[in-house]
Formats: structure tokens, C-alpha cells, sequence
């Protein structure tokens, strides 16, 4: 399933986060932070009520389902700017120091 593997995906970007000498691990805390949130979205998806079963029941699968796109938005960007201080911190290989650790 698409949900599980993007929140396996989550898990090991945090992980390189925290591997990576050039990211500070406030962006894999983060990181980790989104996964919960992506992890808790799937168990409402996969175990909660059905939305066509009732109104009430459509509304938690709307709501929980915005509040990760909108945290995802956040962490995105949140990131994208850790990332070009990085870059203007002059820690240009950081991939290759990533992939070292492996």
C-alpha cells in the first residue's frame, strides 16, 4: 500500500537526518513527529469507521486526512529551509557524508 510505504520512507529520512552531520536532529525530531501523525492518519484509514458508513464517520476521514496534507506542507517547507541553510553553511556534501554512515 502507497500510505505504508510513504510512512517507511518518513521513518528512513529521519533516520538519514539523524546520520547526517551537516542537518541539526530538530528536522529528523520533526521528521519523526510527521511519521506519528502519518501513522495515526493510516490507522483511522484503514480501521476506523467507513465513510460512507455515516456523516460523523466522512468527517473524521476528511478531517484527519487534511490535517496530514497541511502538516506535510509544513514539514516540507520546513525542511526545504533547513536544508538552504545547510547549503549556505557550506556543508555541500552532505549526501555523500549521508551515504557514508551506511
Amino acid at each position: 500500500m502507497k500510505h505504508i510505504r510513504n510512512f517507511c520512507m518518513t521513518l528512513v529520512c529521519a533516520f538519514c537526518i539523524f546520520k547526517s552531520p551537516g542537518f541539526p536532529n530538530l528536522y529528523g525530531y520533526i521528521l519523526l513527529l510527521f511519521a506519528v501523525m502519518l501513522g495515526l492518519q493510516i490507522c483511522v484509514m484503514l480501521f476506523g469507521p467507513r465513510s460512507w458508513s455515516s456523516d460523523e464517520a466522512l468527517h473524521l476521514q476528511v478531517i484527519a486526512q487534511k490535517v496530514v496534507v497541511y502538516s506535510e506542507i509544513l514539514v516540507m517547507a520546513f525542511l526545504a529551509i533547513g536544508a538552504m541553510r545547510a547549503l549556505e553553511r557550506g556543508e555541500n556534501d552532505m549526501t555523500f557524508q549521508i551515504l557514508e554512515g551506511f
